[in-house]
C-alpha cells in the first residue's frame, strides 16, 4: 500500500489522493474511493470547487477524469488545465501520431507536439503552440496561426484582451503582439505585458 499527491481543496476542507492496493491506484477524495485504475497521478482540484481532477491508465489507454466524469480513453494524456473560474478545462492527449488539445470536450487541430497551452486571466480565452511537418504554429481561441520556424511563450494580457508571443522565421526573430508581426531580430527573450 502506498499514499502519494496529496493534495488540498482551495477551500481546505477537502483532501484527495493517490492510494495503492493489491496492485491497483484509485484517488481517495474525502474518505471516499474512486474507480481503480494501472496508474494515477496530476492530481488537482477545480478551482473554487471541491471537485477532484486527474490522469489515469487504463487497460485501454490513458484518460483525464474530472469528477465522476472521464474523457478518454486516448493513447496518451498530459496533465489537465482548468481556467482561474474553473468554468473551462484542457489537456493534450495523442490520437494516432498526432496531439491534440482537448477543450472542454472539442478537440483541436493536430500537430505532430504540442508544447504549452494557457487559459486567459478571465478564463474565456485560450492559446497554445505546437509544430508540426518541421513548421511552428500558435493557435489563439482555436484559430491557427503563423507558419514559422519555432514559436513559444505565448500569453495574454492581464486584461485578458490581448495576445504575444515570440516567434522565429529562418534567422530572423521577433514578436506578434495581437496578430502582427514586429520588428526581426538576431534573438528576442521571453515577451511579458506590463500589469496596465
Amino acid at each position: 500500500a502506498g499514499v502519494h499527491y496529496v493534495t488540498f481543496s482551495p477551500s481546505c476542507r477537502s483532501v484527495a489522493y493517490s492510494a495503492k492496493v493489491g496492485g491497483w491506484e484509485r484517488v481517495v477524495l474525502g474518505g471516499e474511493r474512486g474507480e481503480k485504475f494501472e496508474k494515477v497521478g496530476f492530481i488537482l482540484f477545480r478551482p473554487d470547487t471541491e471537485t477532484v481532477a486527474y490522469w489515469a491508465k487504463a487497460r485501454e489507454g490513458q484518460l483525464v477524469v474530472i469528477g465522476k466524469d472521464q474523457k478518454g480513453p486516448f493513447e496518451s494524456v498530459g496533465r489537465p488545465f482548468f481556467s482561474r473560474d474553473g468554468k473551462h478545462f484542457a489537456f493534450i492527449a495523442k490520437v494516432g501520431k498526432k496531439q491534440q488539445v482537448v477543450l472542454d470536450d472539442a478537440i483541436g487541430p493536430s500537430f505532430d507536439v504540442i508544447e504549452g497551452f494557457a487559459f486567459s486571466p478571465d478564463g474565456k480565452r485560450n492559446l497554445y503552440w505546437g509544430h508540426d511537418a518541421g513548421r511552428a504554429f500558435m493557435v489563439i481561441d482555436g484559430k491557427v496561426e503563423g507558419n514559422y520556424t519555432q514559436v513559444g511563450f505565448g500569453g495574454f494580457s492581464p486584461n485578458s484582451n490581448r495576445t504575444l508571443y515570440r516567434a522565429k522565421l529562418n534567422h530572423e526573430a521577433f514578436v506578434v503582439l495581437d496578430g502582427v508581426r514586429g520588428e526581426g531580430f538576431e534573438e528576442v527573450g521571453p515577451p511579458i505585458f506590463s500589469r496596465d
